[in-house]
């Protein structure tokens, strides 16, 4: 071994010889930093005009329209990287060439964060169509209360019937096409993160409360109820005509129909219940786990905490 290499023990924190491996590894290692799953938050957007306060604008988290970095590393990891990410347009200005960001389908996690509700996921699924992977924080939401009910998300996720007030006649909007990984995030006080803060050094986990409020708790009950019902074979049509959803007999005739496709667990996507976590680096190759409390115990520890504070 030559002695200018003059390796340490310490964390490797500049690969100088990378250039002369053969280029077959450099596209293989281009390939893996091209495929690490990052999380991009979509916040509300405010603003005074008419749509706007119907619930649906929306726009990319400033964080999160970071550019990757194995778009800028080279010419030659960028023609590698281009072959995984494509430009999306996740905004309420999709005319704007400078809004769209890169997004992995494969990999990258689309998540609905604070004040998002139903009614903006289905403009979002319905001018950008489809997301592999998308996210929802329960339990954080200043809406309406009628579009952050379990069903009502999953109406937006899997496809529902939505009322037109112009038509003044219900609508079929499809859903999140191409779906395949639902992740319900359950805050945290153990390792949070505070809205718009989203980043590449923030992953999930698996979580080890079932909540940090009974709100929470309720709401991860109802949407286990509602998966409990499609993984049987009833599919979402059960609660969708009964939640203002009937159509009348002239309308039956027309079509407008809300299609059943979660009827098994074969055919739906998967759905896991997850935590915020830092995301593991050479210098923190672990992330250290939780302390599981009954309610009780939590209340009283959080309670002490903000005396103490």
């Amino acid at each position: 071994m030559p002695p200018s290499w003059n390796l340490t023990s310490g964390p490797l924190e500049k690969f100088e010889f990378f250039p002369r491996l053969p280029v077959e590894i450099q596209l293989q290692i281009f390939r893996h930093a091209s495929c690490v799953p990052r999380i991009i938050e979509v916040e509300k957007l405010c603003c005074n005009n008419l749509r706007h306060r119907r619930g649906n604008g929306y726009r990319i988290a400033a964080k999160s329209r970071k550019i990757p970095p194995i778009l800028q590393v080279s010419r030659a990891s960028r023609a590698e990287a281009e072959k995984f990410y494509a430009k999306r347009f996740v905004s309420q200005k999709r005319k704007q060439q400078t809004q769209y960001i890169w997004f992995n389908n494969d990999f990258d996690i689309l998540l609905f964060g604070k004040d998002t509700d139903a009614l903006m996921m289905t403009h979002v699924f319905r001018d950008e169509v489809g997301f592999s992977n998308v996210a929802y924080l329960i339990g954080d939401q200043d809406v309406d209360p009628r579009y952050v009910f379990p069903s009502s998300i999953m109406g937006a996720l899997h496809g529902c019937l939505q009322h037109d007030g112009l038509l003044g006649r219900p609508y079929f909007q499809p859903g999140c096409q191409g779906l395949k990984n639902v992740f319900l995030v359950l805050r945290s006080d153990v390792w949070d993160v505070p809205h718009g803060e989203v980043d590449a050094n923030v992953t999930f986990r698996t979580p080890r409360l079932e909540g940090r409020s009974e709100n929470a708790i309720a709401t991860r009950s109802r949407f286990e109820s509602i998966l409990k019902e499609c993984t049987s074979g009833n599919g979402l049509d059960h609660w969708a005509r009964s939640n203002g959803y009937r159509l009348s007999a002239e309308q039956e005739k027309t079509g407008i129909m809300v299609e059943n496709k979660w009827t098994s667990a074969d055919e739906m996507p998967q759905f896991h219940f997850v935590n915020f976590a830092p995301m593991t680096t050479i210098q923190r190759p672990e992330i250290l786990d939780g302390v599981v409390l009954c309610r009780y115990f939590y209340d009283c520890l959080i309670r002490n905490l903000d005396e103490t504070a």
